[in-house]
């Protein structure tokens, strides 16, 4: 009788739990199942964080998010997977992306003016930190020169090719372009006069003179001579007594004391003719005294001891 009651019980667990098992069996089948037809939206997962930005002072460089990561703006540079990111216009550069080959490193700050400082390296070519940038509106590579200016080099320019003659009251007619040598007196039975061209044509225009000066080799010392201008033209050749040209201001003095070399200051001269405010015509010396001196010319025998032009001049820089 009591195993008649456990099997009748047994039967009427089976009929209320049985079902109830099944559906919960169910369940967990149907919780387990993959749905083929639900997508993963991976847009919706949060970016990786951006590196900090460059400091707005030309930049120090953005660190790039790692993996995958998301496009960052601004001075920041743009990480990326595979072959690398693309550089961004405004930093200078930022550490390559984990991913790939790296990132090129930004372009340093396309079209950043410079500030009051000098401007920084730009980023690496194929990533790595940047340099850091100088004060102003972003680096965009090595600064030049800034506005550092070179003084221009002096030039001189230096001839012996120089037309002289004497004029002598004693043979008024007479032409002593080719003698040798220069013997300007004061004498009163025949006075002599005697005419030094001076050539520029090989100066430059614009050229700024600093000094110019004629070497003369004194043979024979004399009396304080006369410096001054030539205001009409004349010719080596052709020159003497009856036609020679009419002088002009005062340019200076010179004496020979004795044998050497004796210097004419034609600085100012020399700036004059250049500036067009005279026309070179050149220049005369003269003498009262009737100690004559004498001065090797343009036709001496040693080529060292004839007159010497020289002027020393720069150009304007441009």
């Amino acid at each position: 009788m009591l195993h008649l009651v456990g099997a009748m019980s047994l039967v009427s667990l089976r009929r209320v739990l049985g079902p109830r098992i099944a559906l919960g069996g169910a369940l967990l089948a149907g919780a387990c199942q993959h749905d083929s037809n639900v997508t993963f939206d991976d847009t919706k997962l949060p970016s990786p964080p951006a590196g900090s930005s460059g400091d707005g002072q030309g930049g120090s460089g953005a660190a790039a998010g790692e993996g995958g990561g998301g496009r960052a703006t601004g001075g920041k540079a743009t990480a990326g997977s595979g072959a690398g990111g693309k550089p961004s216009a405004g930093g200078t550069g930022g550490k390559a992306g984990s991913g790939g080959a790296g990132g090129k490193a930004g372009a340093g700050g396309t079209g950043g003016k410079a500030g009051g400082g000098a401007a920084g390296k730009a980023g690496a070519e194929t990533g790595g930190s940047a340099g850091k940038g100088g004060t102003g509106n972003g680096g965009g590579g090595m600064a030049g020169t800034g506005g550092m200016s070179m003084d221009p080099e002096p030039i001189t320019f230096e001839t012996r090719d120089i037309d002289d003659a004497d004029v002598q009251s004693c043979f008024p007619s007479m032409n002593f372009g080719e003698d040798d040598p220069l013997n300007p007196d004061g004498n009163n039975f025949c006075t002599i006069e005697t005419l030094i061209d001076i050539p520029l044509a090989e100066i430059p225009d614009g050229a700024q003179v600093s000094d110019a000066s004629l070497t003369l080799t004194c043979a024979d010392p004399g009396g304080a001579i006369v410096v001054s201008y030539v205001d009409e033209t004349w010719s080596e050749l052709k020159v003497r007594w009856n036609n020679r040209p009419q002088d002009g201001a005062t340019i200076g003095n010179i004496r020979c004391d004795e044998v050497g070399d004796v210097t004419i200051d034609l600085t100012t001269a020399v700036q004059a003719w250049l500036a067009g405010e005279r026309e070179d015509f050149g220049i005369y010396l003269r003498t009262e005294s009737s100690d004559g001196t004498e001065f090797d010319s343009s036709e001496a025998n040693d080529d060292a001891a004839r007159p010497k032009l020289s002027v020393t001049y720069t150009l304007p820089v441009r």
